[in-house]
C-alpha cells in the first residue's frame, strides 16, 4: 500500500508540474528498483542481505568457496559488497569484469550497515557509473 500511495504521489506532483517527467521517473526507479541496481553480496556479509532486501533492494549472495576470479565472473552488472575488498578494486579488473564495489570496512551492527550502504548506493549512483569503489 505504500508503494501505491508513493507512485500516486509523484503522478499527481507530474501533473501540477511539481515534477518534471525526469524527475518522477527517477524518483520512482528509485522507490521500485533502489536505483536500478543488482546486489551482490559476499559470504563474509550475509547478514545484509536480508537487511538490504527489507529495504527493496534486489539481492543475491555469491556461490560459497569460489576463489577471487570466480566470484568476478559472478558479479557482472552488479554491485559487489564485500568485507575484502582490497581483492576487488582494481580499476582494470572493475571494468573487466563489469562491476561496482561497496568496500564494507565498518564493524558496525548490521543493521546500522544496511542503513549506511543504502545512503551510499543512494549518493553514489551506481546505475549510471557502474565502475567505482566506495568504502562504509
Amino acid at each position: 500500500m505504500e508503494s501505491e500511495r508513493f507512485i500516486r504521489q509523484v503522478l499527481r506532483d507530474v501533473m501540477s508540474g511539481r515534477l518534471t517527467e525526469d524527475q518522477a521517473a527517477e524518483r520512482l526507479l528509485q522507490e521500485m528498483g533502489r536505483g536500478g541496481v543488482i546486489l551482490k553480496v559476499d559470504e563474509n556479509c550475509l547478514a545484509l542481505a536480508p537487511l538490504l532486501m527489507a529495504r527493496n533492494y534486489t539481492t543475491e549472495t555469491v556461490e560459497p568457496g569460489l576463489d577471487d576470479q570466480g566470484i568476478k565472473r559472478q558479479i557482472r552488472s552488479r554491485v559487489f559488497i564485500t568485507r575484502n575488498g582490497q581483492h576487488f578494486n582494481d580499476p582494470k579488473d572493475l571494468e573487466r569484469f563489469d562491476y561496482g564495489l561497496v568496500w564494507v570496512r565498518s564493524r558496525a551492527d548490521d543493521r546500522t550497515l544496511a542503513r549506511s550502504i543504502e545512503r551510499t548506493l543512494m549518493r553514489s549512483r551506481f546505475n549510471s557509473n557502474q565502475h567505482q569503489v566506495v568504502e562504509v
